[in-house]
């Protein structure tokens, strides 16, 4: 702990900041990242669907003419 408040003092704040985004991209940010391809795959799965349902609904309208 020592050691990290000689840092901060000599190196000035600048080195707080990095360990501190450093820290934060090791955690929070992977598991937004693993939720957000959990979405992109559902929004990928959602948008293969509804392009089903439309070639569907503009095949069942052609034959109806």
């Amino acid at each position: 702990m020592e050691e990290i408040i000689n840092i901060i003092a000599n190196y000035g704040i600048g080195v707080a900041c990095i360990l501190y985004f450093m820290y934060f991209n090791s955690t929070t940010l992977k598991a937004l990242t693993s939720t957000l391809n959990e979405v992109k795959e559902s929004l990928i799965l959602l948008n293969e669907k509804v392009t089903n349902l439309e070639e569907k609904y503009n095949k069942s309208k052609k034959s109806g003419e």
